[in-house]
């Protein structure tokens, strides 16, 4: 699916995340964390992806999204996992997580993504410690709390635990700054996302 080309950021942080067996649903502070398993739970992630972003732009038509059923997904989703965040039981904020590991034979990346991001040098040094974060979103309504930085913690104790060396984010060149107190850094220069 397309979304309109615009100007991104490269970043990468050291950490592990996930994806070998699924962390067991953490409660803290009336928000519960898991990993996403079926397609119902993948589902609700791409409605809210839809809502979150295809609802409040100025021209939806441009996103090459399931408007029909109101989902939001692309081919990447084939390969990946969400990390969640659920309030109440209803799903308000995912993170996806791409993991490359050479024991899988094709990686889970295109080529097209590890040479648009220079991904791999990083899979060279550590074949079975690359992982690509995107897609992460936050509802609306919870975007002024701590649901972020509670979701990026989960996410990051995941991977501290699991073995991923190396994780790509990419962002809106003004987001930088934000993502470089996460721990993130800069490692090549912006790029046009088509």
């Amino acid at each position: 699916m397309n979304t309109p080309a615009e100007s991104y950021s490269p970043l990468s942080c050291g950490l592990s995340l996930e994806t070998d067996g699924a962390p067991a649903p953490k409660s803290n502070g009336g928000f519960n964390f898991a990993l996403s398993k079926t397609e119902d739970e993948r589902k609700q992630v791409y409605a809210l992806r839809y809502r979150a972003f295809v609802e409040n732009l100025t021209h939806p038509e441009d996103f090459d999204s399931d408007h029909e059923h109101k989902l939001w997904y692309d081919a990447l989703d084939e390969n990946d996992y969400h990390f969640t965040v659920h309030n109440e039981n209803n799903l308000v904020g995912a993170l996806r997580v791409h993991r490359f590991k050479s024991s899988q034979g094709e990686a889970p990346l295109p080529q097209g993504i590890r040479d648009q991001y220079q991904l791999d040098p990083f899979i060279a040094a550590s074949p079975d410690g690359v992982a690509f974060l995107s897609r992460l979103i936050i509802d609306p309504e919870f975007r002024h709390g701590s649901v972020l930085n509670r979701l990026l913690l989960k996410t990051f104790e995941a991977g501290l635990n699991n073995g991923v060396d190396f994780a790509f984010v990419n962002c809106r060149p003004a987001l930088v700054e934000l993502y470089e107190r996460m721990g993130y850094r800069r490692y090549t220069g912006n790029i046009i996302n088509p």
